[in-house]
């Protein structure tokens, strides 16, 4: 059963056309990753697919029904999105940053619920930010505020979730971390990621985009490929098998 199907989307800011004739689906539970170039569009797509950008032709449906047709609420109880950059002015601090992610399910101005603060506690640590809860937004680390950025949408309890390079910022350990709880989420999960081998690890599916289209669609396997590498980010690779998962090695002389 499908979550989100995307059919025939296009988009362009002005004369460049940015997106064209995307289409691919997300079976709920899946976690698909999206690779490519800088500037091909991919977070072009999340933010049309998230609503905060409208595509100009095209179709999005999630849950079956026409994204256009969900209130702000209703739709924030089933999707979330983690932005790349989360710059902020305001100086929250790290708790009051994760409860924002139960919006969708508390009334104007209520407090929240013992239920919320449970799951708000319970994203917290899942993020292993306990020891962050009182420190100000503005006053840690990028790979820090990633993280509670990432505590507050699994705090918000959606059913598809959108990153959009959730792990650029964090280091190794910390990145396992996460993609690691995203691998054993029974959460549907749209990500982009710039790491073909990260990608790689943890995808059920890969979504390859170049200048605006779909290359490849497919399985680890099917989609890193030598000939995809070198039609894409135009760079000779090796491709080794490990654990039935493909992983890039380059191998332009110029590294």
């Amino acid at each position: 059963m499908k979550i989100l199907e995307i059919k025939n989307l296009s988009f362009s800011y002005g004369e460049k056309k940015v997106l064209d004739d995307i289409s691919f689906e997300i079976d709920y539970g899946e976690k698909v990753i999206i690779i490519g170039p800088n500037g091909c569009g991919k977070t072009t797509l999340l933010r049309i697919i998230s609503g905060y950008l409208k595509a100009d032709a095209g179709e999005i449906l999630l849950e079956g029904k026409s994204l256009d047709e969900y209130k702000a609420k209703e739709k924030a109880k089933i999707l979330a999105m983690m932005h790349q950059e989360n710059k902020s002015s305001f100086d929250f601090k790290v708790q009051e940053v994760v409860e924002m992610g139960r919006y969708p399910y508390v009334p104007w101005n209520a407090k929240l619920s013992k239920d919320d603060k449970v799951i708000v506690d319970r994203s917290i640590k899942l993020m292993n930010l306990d020891a962050f809860r009182e420190k100000s937004i503005l006053k840690i680390s990028g790979g820090e505020k990633a993280r509670v950025m990432a505590a507050k949408t699994f705090a918000q309890e959606p059913r598809l979730m959108l990153m959009d390079e959730p792990v650029s910022a964090m280091d190794i350990k910390q990145e396992f971390h996460l993609m690691n709880i995203v691998k054993k989420s029974d959460i549907s999960y749209a990500i982009v990621l710039h790491d073909l081998n990260l990608a790689g690890a943890f995808a059920d599916k890969i979504v390859l985009m170049k200048k605006g289209q779909i290359i490849s669609v497919g399985t680890a396997k099917e989609v890193l490929t030598e000939e995809n590498i070198k039609k894409v980010y135009e760079v000779d690779s090796e491709i080794i098998i490990r654990n039935d998962r493909p992983y890039v090695i380059p191998l332009n002389g110029d590294y």
